[in-house]
């Protein structure tokens, strides 16, 4: 299936970022795998030969630039692209790839279309792989002067790139077949409900059960919440503070990504969204899902930051309501997903029985 796809494998132990980063790379035509941390990396890079590692610098155990220069010494490694993925400024980045031998350095940007630019141009520039593999091969064991060569050349075209420091955007969920070597998902849902959150079920597939887990001596019911914020330390922020107890969480950046999750056969039962972002916002997103399925009216829960701009307040007015206030109170957002998520539960039953 996936014999003429580009393999990328992104280490990051922010669960958040990782997820992010796999769906928007995927819905570029990539396979991804993902990893959280530098552990077993080099013994996974080994098995799995991809084309490109993207490597977060700020790891635990060991930081992405000694891994990589790990990777530039091991023989066995070097037909593979190593690639700094960090929101480091790009001077300090530059450095990092340098002296750790790696073949570049991409910045954790706001562009979902950034990222997808610059992994393209690596993965176009090693189309010479051949050459390349060959040129660092022939140096002798203990030189990383061709390595070296390959990353200013490999930089150069990139150092355009916008320098905002703020971390990676967007996501969504990965085929049913990724290999996800990941030991801190964001969300554990089934197989066929990740192809789902990606837009790929296909109309014979079977119907993934609802999330449960046990409670002493009943069966719970999971909520599903997808949460669509563009700065990602809101969606970070929620992931901590919900515990995978009480809801599955989705995190996007993207409205569009989100509509198309909502489009899906198996669409999660709760969307959460901040209201004013760019592109398509989240008072948009919730005109379209309401053309998709009238029931959507009730299952939004809507956040601000600009509560008190004048066409915010004029949406809230006419959708009949409220948005909660950032930073977000915890507990009233825990309500305003059960609420939601219960509501949800009704529609769907009273819509299976006609």
């Amino acid at each position: 299936m996936y014999s003429n796809v580009r393999t990328i494998l992104v280490i990051d132990d922010n669960a958040v970022v990782l997820e992010i980063t796999r769906s928007t790379l995927e819905q570029a035509g990539y396979r991804v795998s993902t990893r959280d941390r530098s552990t077993g990396a080099i013994a996974a890079i080994l098995h799995e030969r991809p084309d490109l590692v993207l490597l977060d610098v700020n790891v635990p155990n060991m930081t992405g630039d000694s891994l990589a220069d790990v990777l530039g010494r091991t023989r066995a490694a070097r037909g593979t692209l190593v690639v700094l993925h960090s929101s480091l400024p790009a001077n300090a980045l530059r450095m990092k790839a340098l002296a750790a031998g790696a073949h570049g350095f991409i910045q954790k940007t706001g562009l979902q279309s950034d990222l997808v630019r610059q992994v393209r141009a690596f993965l176009e520039h090693d189309s010479l792989g051949a050459q390349r593999t060959a040129r660092v091969v022939a140096d002798d064991e203990g030189s990383s002067s061709a390595r070296i060569r390959v990353a200013v050349a490999l930089d150069e075209p990139l150092s355009s790139a916008p320098t905002s420091s703020r971390p990676l955007r967007s996501s969504s969920a990965s085929p049913a077949d990724s290999d996800r070597a990941s030991g801190d998902s964001v969300r554990s849902p089934t197989d066929s409900a990740r192809a789902a959150a990606d837009g790929s079920d296909s109309a014979g597939s079977a119907s993934a059960p609802p999330p449960v887990r046990d409670s002493g001596t009943m069966r719970v019911v999971l909520p599903t919440a997808l949460f669509l914020d563009d700065d990602l330390t809101v969606l970070t922020g929620y992931r901590r503070a919900l515990s995978s107890e009480e809801v599955i969480g989705e995190y996007l950046t993207s409205a569009d990504q989100a509509l198309r999750r909502i489009s899906a056969a198996q669409p999660p039962d709760v969307v959460v969204t901040d209201l004013v972002m760019p592109g398509m916002n989240g008072m948009e997103l919730y005109r379209r899902a309401l053309e998709l399925d009238p029931t959507w009216r009730h299952r939004f829960v809507f956040v601000t930051g600009a509560g008190a701009l004048g066409y915010v307040i004029e949406f809230l007015r006419k959708v009949g309501g409220r948005a909660l206030d950032k930073p977000v109170d915890i507990s009233r957002l825990r309500d305003a997903i059960r609420y939601a998520a219960t509501g949800a539960r009704i529609f769907r039953k009273h819509s299976a029985q006609g």
